[in-house]
């Protein structure tokens, strides 16, 4: 596959390996993509089309696999305090875009912003980020419940996510 300049995007070389065990004839039968986020090279990445045709040309795969809807946000540990957990809070994401503008920000327990933790321009999948709340925060953390809320916007759709999460502080 070639970029309009002509400069390769994706290859592979292809295995008649790849088309799924059960089928005795797969003469007509085309392979499909089961997901964009997922290398081509992989024999994993494809499967038989299971459309009556054999193929779905110019329509979307028949055995294409839809990316999670919702992103998910993680922190560890959930009661932090700096004797605990001097190195600070340990802040794993997973979105469901290839591309997004990312910002995670800590909310007190009443709403108000405790902290920008992090304004990513551009960030994907899976992640993780240190994050040391006493040397981070302007003001110091008061003991009590927060909320970490994790915000992004494809780049590619400007669809629109926001996971959120509890953090206590001692």
């Amino acid at each position: 596959l070639y970029d309009p300049a002509g400069t390769t995007i994706d290859s592979l070389v292809y295995k008649r390996s790849w088309h799924t065990p059960a089928l005795q004839e797969t003469e007509g039968i085309s392979l499909e993509r089961l997901a964009a986020q997922i290398e081509s090279w992989k024999p994993t990445s494809w499967a038989s089309s299971a459309h009556h045709n054999g193929h779905t040309l110019g329509k979307k795969n028949s055995r294409w696999l839809k990316p999670p809807e919702d992103g998910t946000l993680t922190v560890s540990p959930q009661l932090w305090s700096e004797y605990s957990a001097p190195d600070g809070l340990l802040i794993q994401y997973d979105l469901p875009f290839s591309a997004a503008q990312l910002t995670i920000q800590l909310f007190s327990e009443h709403g108000v912003l405790a902290a920008d933790v992090s304004q990513v321009q551009i960030s994907s999948g899976k992640e993780s980020l240190l994050w040391n709340p006493v040397s981070s925060s302007v003001h110091p953390l008061r003991p009590g419940i927060y909320i970490l809320v994790l915000q992004a916007r494809s780049v590619d759709t400007q669809e629109f996510i926001q996971c959120s999460t509890i953090v206590g502080v001692e």
